[in-house]
């Protein structure tokens, strides 16, 4: 876990995984914003990787997907992970 997060309490860290996914989608993400937008990113592959690869256990085996941000009427945002 990058020194980052250890310093944000729960709470903080997603609001600020929020914010960095509204700058994403604005256009507008920061040099700083980027390592926090890629783990999101990687989160999401790496669980797409459990679900759609022949062999998920193949770390050289790779999923080519898409995630879309869906956010919801409270702020918060659900990733969809599509196979290409």
């Amino acid at each position: 876990m990058p020194l980052y997060w250890k310093r944000l309490d729960k709470k903080s860290m997603v609001t600020r995984l929020r914010e960095v996914i509204n700058a994403y989608l604005g256009g507008d993400l920061g040099s700083g914003e980027q390592d926090i937008y890629d783990g999101a990113v990687y989160a999401c592959s790496s669980a797409a990787k459990l679900c759609f690869a022949e062999n998920p256990d193949d770390e050289d085996e790779e999923v080519d997907c898409s995630i879309s941000w869906i956010e919801g009427a409270d702020g918060e945002f659900s990733a969809e992970v599509r196979l290409q």
